[in-house]
């Protein structure tokens, strides 16, 4: 090659490139052949010598196709070394008329370098079909003067080159640009910080040159990797934190050389604490929310041996940016993902650290192909910064019947996030266990591999300890100072709401104090303007105005009902006194036996005010439903439509009228599901001690 190379300075300048070997090898290889077609009196337009470059970006494709032009202008293939360049969705966009116009441009000849080609497939972009329509022909029309160089990722090209038969024939050589190796990296960042003017900036320790290569290393193979790009925006970063450092010890009096960069400049910190971190600082100091504490005291504790690794330059245990939130609403996962995203940047692995909130519609497109544009825009301008998609199980495309476009937002999210160090970005998936569960089960099985479920940050609901404290807070900024009788009168409400499914937390306080506030200005008709201003929350403000009496005498009710009402109404009135829970020995499931018309239904209503009135409940009121309503007639979706059933009642009751249809033995072939599905929840901490469950029926079924 260096000797070949001394009769061409195109390929001098190849030569020149770090790394590319294959691409080199197939460049020397073509200058070899048209010279010997040369030899052979050969008309040189009778080959083609249109290509693909396939590869990630910052792996030198511009670049080549500059060099190609000027090699094939070197072999008389050409007239020109022109090289126009644009991309698949300018021309999308423009259409052919901008197609035209960046040909008129090669009326001397030259190539054409269309960057992310794929952009044109018309299976995914209908406008694309026109621009390709025209260019194949021109391309004929053009030979000997018209070179055209297509370059994208491999699989998105070869689908592109699948859309039309006479693509492929005209497009029969592809190359493809490998990812730089760790050393290849470290010889870029090294030249890049040696092009430094007016003068380069040195290195504390070579090493940790080597140390930001073999992070930036850990995307190589992914789609998207950056390459020599990706190496650009870390020196540039780095840069950025010596700045800063050097600024703020010129505050302190102190003499930095400016024009050097130390280990911490490179890499970010080795460790962080409270001390040196407003965000972590503001995470101690929230309210609750230990399992996540500590979560994020793993997580430095890794960081900081990782540290020590990469210093001694043995191989780094793995570390997971991409996290999974799980928790109920008014958590402080929003909140929570803005820490996190402030410790990863003061960290050095993210740039920016800023919090993008998307939810799921953000991502889904109308029609095929529009999922994965929306999804790649959206993930594109989150680098440097962290990413959250709120409730992001409704993008589960489904197990059976799966929804083509959240499946295409999924995949677009497999093939494009990483989430290790060196990857300038981290994304959090928030909502609930059990749909999130269900998300990673029935998903890409990529997905599960990057956001690791049994590593999720749990946000579990609020005891009444940190409700009170939320509450007193959240009080004190609408001017209010609650004392203990507010204070636990407030608490006593939310109690009740927290047995209702997806409970709203500190949501659910402000809320509350909402309520509060309506409840006093109509307890305070006839004050003064003045009076009602000053006025303070009672706690009468707190309660909902007083329910009809759960348990009356009713002509509908039996003595025995009645006195079996009151039985229970004492029995939790007296655990109630003595400070004990009395689900802890008050079962909430029951039977109702006898035949239609003796008031089951009826009894079941007044059950359900009774368990609301004690604070057992979050609402009275009834599910009916009947056996039947748990037949779907197909095996395996009866177990889905009973917890649908139950996910309805939960906080209230749940009343099952004719339940001994669900008998197996009956001959219902499906009852065996739905009563294993029954006992089974009534275990689940969602439903158990949350909700009442009554089975009615004849005493002998």
């Amino acid at each position: 090659w260096l000797q070949r190379a001394k009769t061409s300075q195109a390929l001098s300048k190849l030569l020149q490139l770090t790394g590319l070997e294959p691409v080199k090898r197939e460049m020397f290889n073509l200058a070899d052949q048209v010279e010997l077609e040369k030899s052979r009196k050969r008309d040189l337009n009778s080959r083609q010598y249109n290509i693909c470059f396939y590869g990630n970006p910052g792996t030198g494709k511009t670049t080549v196709a500059r060099i190609y032009a000027a090699l094939l202008k070197e072999l008389g293939v050409l007239p020109d070394a022109q090289v126009v360049e644009t991309s698949g969705s300018a021309l999308a966009n423009g259409g052919v008329e901008q197609l035209k116009k960046e040909l008129t441009k090669l009326e001397k000849g030259g190539v054409l370098f269309l960057d992310e080609a794929y952009q044109l497939n018309p299976k995914t972009n209908p406008s694309g079909a026109a621009v390709l329509d025209y260019l194949l022909p021109e391309m004929e029309n053009r030979r000997g003067k018209l070179v055209t160089v297509l370059a994208g990722y491999q699989k998105q090209m070869e689908s592109l080159l699948g859309y039309n038969e006479g693509l492929p024939s005209r497009f029969s050589r592809c190359i493809t640009f490998p990812d730089y190796s760790d050393k290849e990296l470290t010889k870029i960042l090294l030249d890049i910080i040696a092009e430094g003017k007016p003068q380069p900036f040195k290195l504390q320790d070579e090493k940790h040159a080597r140390i930001a290569a073999r992070r930036l290393g850990r995307q190589r193979g992914t789609v998207g990797f950056g390459n020599a790009r990706a190496v650009r925006n870390f020196y540039e970063q780095a840069v950025a934190r010596q700045s800063a450092r050097c600024v703020e010890e010129r505050r302190q009096g102190l003499n930095p050389d400016l024009w050097l960069l130390r280990r911490d400049d490179l890499l970010g910190p080795k460790q962080l604490d409270a001390s040196s971190s407003s965000a972590l600082q503001e995470l101690h100091a929230k309210v609750g929310l230990q399992s996540v504490k500590d979560s994020v005291a793993n997580l430095l504790q890794l960081i900081r041996t990782n540290a020590e690794l990469e210093e001694a330059e043995k191989p780094v245990k793995e570390v997971a940016l991409n996290r999974v939130f799980l928790g109920n609403p008014g958590t402080g996962k929003t909140t929570i993902a803005g820490i996190y995203g402030q410790v990863l940047r003061d960290l050095g692995l993210l740039s920016k650290g800023d919090v993008v909130v998307k939810n799921p519609s953000d991502f889904m497109g109308s029609v095929l192909g529009e999922s994965e544009q929306k999804t790649v825009a959206i993930l594109d301008a989150a680098v440097g910064c962290v990413l959250v998609i709120d409730e992001a199980y409704s993008l589960n495309p489904g197990s059976k019947f799966k929804d083509p476009y959240k499946e295409a937002v999924i995949d677009t999210i497999v093939a494009k996030v990483q989430g290790v160090p060196g990857d300038d970005r981290c994304v959090l998936l928030l909502g609930y266990e059990e749909p999130m569960q269900a998300l990673m089960r029935e998903a890409n099985p990529g997905l599960a591999r990057r956001f690791q479920l049994a590593n999720a940050w749990t946000f579990q609901d609020y005891n009444d300890e940190e409700l009170l404290a939320i509450m007193k807070e959240a009080a004190r900024r609408k001017g209010w100072e609650l004392g203990w009788p507010e204070l636990k009168a407030g608490v006593q409400v939310l109690d009740k709401e927290r047995r209702r499914p997806n409970f709203g937390n500190a949501g659910a306080v402000n809320n509350l104090l909402a309520t509060v506030a309506m409840r006093m200005e109509a307890r305070m008709q006839g004050m003064s303007d003045v009076a009602r201003a000053s006025a303070q929350p009672v706690a009468a403000d707190f309660l909902p105005p007083e329910d009809a009496k759960a348990v009356r005498a009713d002509q509908v009710f039996k003595d025995l009902v009645l006195a079996k009402l009151r039985e229970w109404q004492a029995t939790i009135k007296a655990s109630q006194r003595m400070g004990k829970d009395p689900l802890d020995s008050f079962e909430l499931n029951f039977r109702f036996v006898g035949a239609p018309g003796t008031g089951k239904t009826t009894v079941a209503r007044r059950v359900g005010m009774l368990f609301k009135s004690l604070g057992l409940l979050s609402t009275d009121e009834v599910t009916s439903c009947s056996a039947s309503d748990f037949m779907t007639g197909y095996a395996g979706q009866t177990a889905g439509q009973t917890r649908k059933l139950f996910e309805t009642a939960v906080g209230g009751v749940l009343f099952i009228d004719e339940a001994y249809r669900l008998n197996p033995a009956s001959g219902n072939v499906y009852g065996r599901e739905a009563l294993d599905e029954i006992v089974q929840l009534l275990t689940e901490p969602r439903f158990m001690k949350k909700m009442v469950v009554i089975l009615a029926g004849y005493e002998a079924e």
